[in-house]
């Protein structure tokens, strides 16, 4: 642990990245004790990136998932809960989900139109929930993820359940990161649909006389434009996949997000992307242990995606310090 000293008297508490005067023994944020020395983490204040320059750090593969499966180990009970509390609040809206579906079901056999409309918003309304509830537990569990990563020990309700004013800003990132990656899609999917658009009005997929010296080059052409979006989109995805790791521990701006994430991913694309798929690989292995098993492998790749931030901002975690000496 250790106090950050910023320009404007302010310490940051090293387990939730809190603004809090310099005098405090305890942060007012999560409650964790504060010592005024300890090596080895890097100086910033609350909207200014936790690295310092250079920034480029490599991500080490064997690194992260020896940390990552040590770390859950340590702290089985804990993952466990966050687990399952992601778990409740991702399914809460599914009876609600479910009960619209029926009242759809029920308006168009009826021909009840207004019934229809009725059931069409409340299922709008209930996935537009459900998506807000899962944004809110993410930014919990990557924040309870954290505390444990730095040594903290037990399920703290102040990270899992975090502030509005913070959940605003994460709802913020979250919906610029939806657009970019829309806007991606749309810049390459554009060219390749009016192909196909071009095509099916030329009468390609009415008959067979259409001439192939210019079907082939159509649909050749717009393969290529999906398939650089598809590449395009993934690179960016890597590129600003720790984008939510800097507002879950710095309480960063949103603009501060992505470019710090942009900065710090530099030259790791493929380490990013292996990473990622490895955790996401052993996240979904839950689901075939009767779906039941999920509870304890979600928080495993939460936990993956923050010692992959650590280490790319320079971080060290709990397991980098050596053990005390009795």
């Amino acid at each position: 642990m250790i106090s950050l000293l910023a320009p404007e008297t302010t310490m940051i508490c090293q387990h939730c990245g809190a603004g809090i005067p310099d005098d405090s023994n305890f942060c007012t944020y999560c409650g964790a004790p504060l010592v005024s020395e300890s090596p080895n983490l890097l100086a910033g204040t609350p909207h200014t990136p936790v690295f310092s320059v250079p920034y480029r750090y490599k991500l080490s593969l064997n690194k992260l998932l020896g940390d990552t499966i040590e770390l859950y180990k340590r702290n089985f009970g804990t993952m466990c809960l966050v687990g399952l509390i992601v778990i409740i609040v991702t399914f809460a809206t599914l009876p609600f989900s479910y009960a619209t579906g029926f009242l759809q079901w029920v308006a168009r056999a009826e021909g009840n139109h207004v019934l229809l409309i009725m059931a069409v918003a409340g299922d709008i309304c209930v996935s537009l929930l459900g998506t807000i509830l899962q944004w809110y537990i993410i930014l919990g569990a990557f924040r309870q993820c954290l505390y444990l990563a730095r040594g903290g020990i037990g399920l703290q309700a102040r990270l899992i359940f975090p502030p509005f004013m913070l959940f605003l800003k994460f709802i913020g990132l979250m919906l610029v990161l939806a657009c970019i990656h829309i806007g991606i899609l749309l810049l390459c999917g554009l060219p390749a649909g009016i192909m196909f658009l071009v095509a099916y009005l030329g009468g390609a997929f009415a008959d067979n006389n259409f001439p192939a010296g210019i079907l082939i080059p159509l649909i050749g052409i717009g393969s290529v434009f999906v398939i650089a979006g598809c590449c395009l989109t993934i690179w960016v995805s890597m590129r600003l996949c720790l984008a939510q790791m800097f507002i879950a521990d710095r309480d960063a701006g949103i603009v501060d997000s992505i470019r710090d994430a942009w900065q710090v991913s530099s030259g790791n694309f493929w380490r990013l992307l292996l990473a990622m798929i490895v955790l996401g690989v052993g996240a979904m292995l839950g689901c075939l242990l009767c779906g039941v098993g999920i509870i304890l492998t979600i928080a495993f790749s939460y936990l993956g995606i923050v010692l992959v931030y650590l280490q790319l901002t320079g971080q060290p975690n709990c397991l980098d310090y050596p053990p005390p000496q009795y």
